[in-house]
């Protein structure tokens, strides 16, 4: 299928708005705009690879286009996002970890990160086009405060299947249901062979075969109190990819590839003047195949929004992230994560962040344990 079948179905759909003034309401077409900006110093201070600094950075520009009073039920969004990753890679050259020590690690590229179609119908939602599995799939909104990529994706999926997520996406459907205020249901059905950069610079070249294969995952999640009456969340999933093309890549991995994972989100202590709260979280992946090297992996987390007066927006976390390894020769890695994100303005923030990487496995050489240093800001306009 030619990487045209996205677009044209997009722009049938905003054409199909001139059919529908003959409600009572007339059609609206809203478009926005919007540009994001991270960036980090990282300085390996101590063990790896090798000690020094370095510096890598991610702009986002987005666009939106949201459809609403048609003759079709619901309302419609269109969504553009445009990225480019520049810098040096500090897992890879200084530190020498598995997990990857910073979420937006990628080099130097310029591509389409996203470009999807979502039409929702009160209780239902489907998506269609280029998607970030974890934008829907095995996250934790906990997890999401620190700069360890294995507290966004899960590594047993992200390095076990042929997985969808940052930086390269691929075609894919997703549709979500909350079947009752508690319950909610997630399926994605995903293109199963993403390209790398060398093959698919800008990610423009999409196809859809039956060698490339797919990955599907399901994820159910129930909004409940673990405890108490402070609100929670337990996610559980499971996923399965086939991609005979995928497993020529690496004579190690299987054609073949399934795994189940869960995340669980708890508010243990609200602030006593209302504005913040403490909250821990926990994720856990696992594959029962044995061709898969990381088949295990466990984080536990704690994340306190106001820990001083005065700060109500400012973020505080410590977080644990273990990687457990089948048949590694070097072992598990584990990673600590120490951040205070500061919140300057509602569209500026700064964080700086502290990790120690125990015994760093993202080489075949054994190395010291890390120590590493990172300040990160972000704003966005």
């Amino acid at each position: 299928m030619k990487r045209y079948y996205i677009i044209s179905n997009l722009i049938l759909l905003f054409a199909a708005q001139e059919n529908f003034t003959q409600n009572n309401l007339p059609p609206t077409f809203l478009l926005t705009s919007s540009t994001s900006y991270i960036g980090n110093t990282v300085s390996n201070l101590n063990g790896g690879l090798q000690e020094g600094s370095s510096y890598l950075g991610l702009l986002n520009w987005q666009i939106e286009a949201a459809l609403e009073n048609t003759q079709i039920p619901g309302s419609g969004l269109a969504h553009l996002n445009i990225a480019n990753s520049h810098g040096s890679t500090p897992s890879s050259v200084f530190v020498g970890d598995y997990q990857g020590l910073s979420n937006i690690e990628n080099g130097s590229h310029t591509f389409i990160y996203e470009l999807w179609y979502r039409h929702t119908f009160s209780n239902l939602f489907i998506s269609l086009g280029l998607q970030d599995l974890n934008a829907e799939f095995a996250n934790s909104g906990y997890g999401a405060l620190f700069l360890n990529s294995s507290f966004g994706i899960h590594p047993t999926i992200a390095s076990g299947a042929p997985s969808p997520v940052y930086p390269l996406t691929t075609l894919g459907i997703v549709t979500g249901w909350d079947v009752t205020e508690a319950y909610s249901l997630k399926l994605g059905l995903f293109d199963g062979l993403p390209e790398d950069f060398e093959n698919n610079e800008h990610n423009i070249d999409w196809c859809l075969c039956r060698e490339c294969g797919f990955m599907a995952i399901a994820e159910i999640q129930k909004n409940t109190a673990l405890f108490s009456d402070l609100p929670g969340t337990v996610k559980m999933g499971v996923y399965f990819s086939n991609s005979a093309n995928y497993a020529k890549l690496d004579a190690s991995l299987e054609a073949k590839n399934y795994g189940f994972y869960g995340v669980v989100e708890q508010t243990i202590a609200k602030n006593q003047n209302g504005a913040g709260a403490l909250s821990f979280f926990s994720q856990i992946g696992f594959t029962p195949q044995a061709s898969i090297v990381n088949n295990l992996y466990y984080s536990v987390g704690l994340h306190h929004t106001g820990l001083f007066s005065g700060r109500p927006d400012d973020v505080a976390g410590l977080a644990l992230a273990s990687a457990v390894f089948h048949n590694h020769q070097v072992g598990s890695e584990t990673a600590l994560e120490l951040t205070y994100q500061v919140s300057i303005h509602e569209h500026f923030f700064v964080k700086p962040d502290l990790q120690y990487i125990i015994n760093p496995a993202g080489t075949e050489e054994k190395l010291h344990d890390a120590l590493a240093a990172s300040l990160q800001f972000g704003f966005n306009f």
